[in-house]
């Protein structure tokens, strides 16, 4: 006879068998608005877009995207001076 379970356990169980699922598409947007913050070190700017980019799925052209955000997270700071 099965056990009752309540939903949210239920949904809980479900989440650590299966883990939890990502859309790449909104995860590749979240990447896109990555951008240095005032006062952030260009070594915490770098680690933020590489955790960020971790769920892009990226594959080949992690490295590409990667410097392209760089680069236009840089100069959005920098026009941010005037």
């Amino acid at each position: 006879m099965p056990q009752d379970v309540s939903y949210d356990n239920l949904v809980l169980q479900l989440k650590r068998h299966y883990g939890t699922v990502t859309n790449k598409m909104v995860e590749r947007a979240k990447f896109r608005e990555v951008k240095r913050s005032p006062n952030e070190s260009v070594t915490d700017f770098v680690a933020r877009l590489r955790a960020q980019a971790r769920s892009c799925e990226f594959g080949n052209v992690l490295h590409d995207n990667l410097l392209e955000q760089f680069r236009i997270g840089v100069q959005s700071k920098q026009s941010e001076r005037g």
